[in-house]
C-alpha cells in the first residue's frame, strides 16, 4: 500500500476511534446517571491485585488509602 492510502486509512481509524469514544461518553441507563443516581453511597473502587510480592501489596495499600482518603469504598480481589 503506497504511504499517502497507509496515513489515510490511519486517519480515518483515528476519527472512527474518536467518534465512537465520544459518542460513548456521557450516556447512561435512565436513572443512573450522575445527575439521577440511584446509589446514594459511596464511589466504590474497584482494584484486582496481580501477585503477593511486595510491589503488588504496596501498590494494593496505596489504592485502599488513596480510596478511603477520598470517600470511596475500595474493594480488591486478587487474580490468583
Amino acid at each position: 500500500m503506497p504511504t499517502p492510502a497507509r496515513r489515510r486509512r490511519a486517519a480515518s481509524l483515528l476519527l472512527l476511534g474518536t467518534g465512537l469514544l465520544l459518542s460513548g461518553c456521557g450516556l447512561y441507563p435512565a436513572g443512573s446517571g450522575p445527575s439521577g443516581s440511584a446509589d446514594d453511597g459511596p464511589l466504590t473502587l474497584g482494584f484486582v491485585n496481580g501477585g503477593d510480592s511486595r510491589f503488588h501489596t504496596c501498590l494494593q495499600r496505596s489504592v485502599e488509602i488513596a480510596a478511603k482518603n477520598n470517600f470511596a469504598r475500595p474493594v480488591t480481589a486478587n487474580s490468583r
